[in-house]
């Protein structure tokens, strides 16, 4: 069975790839990923997007072996001299 297609606000995707929003804008600016605006918002198809970045492949992997996707590290950056 398919599963149902999955809209995405600009907002959402930038959420799910844990990227500035700005970043999707510039995306679909350079026509990296491709979007749909049936009303007055753009909106992403999920699956396209990830198929646009090529990381559909990636995720299916992941869901073959069950590999579990955990938090980004952040990097411990010092105040730099400021107190």
């Amino acid at each position: 069975m398919t599963e149902p297609l999955k809209f995405l606000t600009l907002q959402e995707a930038a959420d799910l790839l844990r990227v500035p929003v700005a970043t999707i804008r510039y995306w679909r600016t350079v026509g990296k990923i491709k979007v749909v605006k049936p009303g007055r918002h753009p909106l992403v198809l999920q699956q396209q997007l990830l198929k646009d970045l090529g990381l559909d492949q990636a995720v299916a992997e992941a869901a073959k072996t069950d590999l579990e996707v955990g938090p980004t590290p952040r990097l411990n950056r010092s105040a730099g001299g400021r107190s």
